[in-house]
């Protein structure tokens, strides 16, 4: 009997056990809680430096769009706006850490001798699992059974060049240095069950650095243009609430005469 087997599973393919794993059970809670939430759960969250973030940007917002404005006033407009962030904030749903428990990490390492566990197809943050032994007969039969796929021998800088000089021909992609990839992911709402086919090309730590350099280059000139337009259409907002602390400070310092 397949390893699989153990694992209560939705369904069966082939005789193998396939599914979506917050269906599982006997699951440690917290990797049940990365498996009902999703990949976006795992997030990294850093309160303390998005808050010191927003506090900078608020400083220069208002230094530049509104120069005018007393100091008193620029700080409790900004107290103002902290004090919503950390409402919102503290009403979000709870994150766990970076780094799962113990528990945890074994559990999921001892699942994936026997599983292969990723998104589901048109469901990203639904992890689904396919039995290892079905997953590999279902690559060999899409690669032995397919003209898109073929059999290279030679070494592996011998393979590139010669990506390289397709690329290059058909003027198709950029080359890299790596060797292409294929994976699949399950199509779990197919009955019975497909997979979906995934291929492309990772990039090496160098090409990625290099794009993200190139990354955060467009992002600035993004966010240039994005406060522009934040300014104007908050302009209005942001000086009908300068408007009320100007009238409250009238207010509050109005001298009081007694009858």
């Amino acid at each position: 009997e397949c390893p699989c087997q153990r694992y209560k599973h939705d369904k069966e393919w082939n005789g193998h056990a396939v599914g979506l794993c917050k269906n599982l059970t006997g699951i440690d809670d917290e990797l049940m809680q990365v498996f009902k939430k999703g990949r976006k759960y795992r997030a990294h969250d850093n309160l303390e430096e998005a808050l010191e973030g927003l506090q900078d940007g608020l400083d220069t917002y208002l230094q530049e769009h509104y120069p005018d404005a007393t100091a008193e006033q620029k700080t409790r407009f900004a107290e103002v706006v902290m004090d919503e962030v950390g409402k919102r904030y503290a009403a979000l749903p709870p994150t766990i850490k970076e780094e799962m428990g113990h528990q945890a990490r074994e559990q999921l390492k001892e699942m994936k001798d026997h599983l292969v566990i990723a998104p589901t197809d048109k469901a990203v943050h639904d992890y689904a699992y396919v039995c290892k032994a079905l997953y590999v007969n279902c690559l060999r039969e899409e690669t032995e059974g397919n003209d898109a796929y073929s059999v290279v021998k030679g070494a592996k800088e011998d393979v590139l060049a010669e990506h390289k000089k397709v690329n290059e021909r058909n003027r198709t992609t950029s080359s890299t240095t790596n060797l292409p990839y294929l994976y699949g992911i399950l199509k779990y709402a197919k009955t019975p069950p497909k997979m979906r086919y995934i291929a492309g090309v990772a990039k090496t730590k160098e090409e990625k650095e290099e794009e993200k350099g190139a990354s955060r280059v467009e992002a600035k000139k993004k966010g240039q243009a994005t406060m522009t337009l934040l300014h104007q259409e908050m302009s209005g907002l942001l000086k009908a609430v300068l408007r009320v602390i100007q009238e409250k400070d009238r207010k509050s310092r109005r001298p009081q005469v007694s009858k």
